[in-house]
């Protein structure tokens, strides 16, 4: 469809009207009269987004205010999946915002770190489904922070009654601080997830999150790689960064040096550096019945019962190294965890268990001795 657009000089007194009119491809002034036709497809267009934006991407106010009490100090970080609105820090009764427009299919999420005397929570501040889709959406959305909660101001009440609980889960983030323009290669794992390898430059970061066991029994370990060398390290372990322990954490941050890792507060200030684990992780699976070079791992089944149900059997790792070698040895099944055990030459340990009714027990043990040599066993019992 097309449209014409007819001016008129309806100036009078016999003046002259000179008139000069364009489009954002075409000068009208180059055509004749009859061409003088303006396709307002763009101008639709135009108008059309206008709309959507008034109606869908409104924007919105996040105003966070200080209510611990007692004196507090509030410390808190908040970050979207594109935007770090950096470290901020709230006297005793006093607030701090921001604004944004939210996402146009409904996916916007800000979450956000606070610490206050030794305790640290984190929370998804503004959260589309809860916050503009239901039906106690908000514009100016304005939070109380409490030491049991949060609470956000309900306009059909005038109160602060739309309390929620912390988030629950963990959040563990990881910060390249090697220097001297190093990359840091990293690859991260617990019991039942692989995280994948990741590569960081010079001072960014990687995250991921996840929810600690009930029983308390979480632990997740990364290899940290740069430069030749190479380590291992347990980036979050329930019995130090869980609640209770000394030094608890939700959003878990750590500096990664060439000397140690570095768990650092919200403002990335270091408040407690660790050595590396002893042993490193080369993961190298190699099933049993292979002959490893420079060793011989021997394996001693007995069965002590016939009776399928009470039947046990006996695992026994002798070291076979030579040359006086120290032989370090971590074993584990999906179930149990035996321990990190040190044999000296010729020395041997054993442990017992009893396999179950499916046939498919196995025992998984990472092996490493003197010049760097590593690897994995893995042990099935069938």
């Amino acid at each position: 469809m097309k449209t014409t657009v007819q001016i008129s000089n309806r100036l009078g007194g016999s003046l002259t009207l000179t008139l000069h009119c364009k489009s954002k491809n075409n000068d009208l002034a180059k055509v004749t009269k009859w061409e003088v036709y303006v396709v307002v497809i763009s101008l639709f267009v135009h108008l059309a987004a206008s709309r959507v934006e008034s109606i869908f991407g409104e924007g919105r106010t996040v105003k966070i205010t200080n209510k611990l009490g007692g004196g507090l100090k509030l410390t808190l970080h908040c970050k979207s999946k594109d935007d770090d609105l950096g470290v901020q820090t709230l006297a005793p009764d006093s607030s701090w915002s921001f604004k944004f427009k939210p996402a146009f299919f409904g996916t916007t999420l800000f979450f956000c770190n606070f610490d206050w005397g030794g305790e640290s929570h984190w929370f998804d501040i503004y959260d589309d489904d809860r916050d503009r889709v239901s039906d106690n959406q908000c514009y100016l959305c304005s939070w109380n922070i409490n030491r049991s909660y949060p609470c956000r101001f309900d306009e059909s009440t005038n109160r602060f009654d739309l309390c929620y609980d912390w988030n629950k889960g963990r959040k563990v983030e990881i910060t390249n601080k090697l220097g001297g323009g190093l990359t840091l290669t990293l690859h991260c794992k617990s019991k039942d997830d692989d995280l994948d390898v990741q590569t960081l430059a010079p001072d960014s970061s990687w995250s991921f999150k996840f929810s600690p066991a009930v029983l308390k029994t979480t632990l997740f370990f990364c290899n940290f790689t740069w430069g030749g060398e190479s380590h291992w390290f347990d980036i979050y372990d329930d019995n130090r960064d869980g609640d209770g322990r000394d030094f608890p954490c939700y959003l878990c941050r750590w500096n990664i040096n060439r000397s140690h890792p570095c768990r650092a507060d919200t403002n990335r200030f270091v408040k407690q550096c660790y050595d590396w684990n002893k042993t490193r992780v080369h993961v190298v699976v190699i099933f049993l019945l292979i002959q490893i070079v420079l060793f011989q791992v021997e394996t001693i089944a007995s069965n002590v019962h016939p009776n399928i149900f009470t039947r046990k059997s006996m695992v026994r790792i002798t070291n076979r190294l030579g040359d006086g070698s120290t032989l370090n040895l971590h074993c584990k099944s999906p179930d149990d965890d035996l321990g990190l055990k040190i044999l000296a030459t010729n020395n041997s340990w054993s442990f017992t268990f009893r396999p179950n009714i499916w046939g498919n027990t196995f025992f998984t043990c990472h092996f490493t001795w003197p010049r760097g040599h590593s690897t994995v066993n893995t042990l099935r019992y069938i």
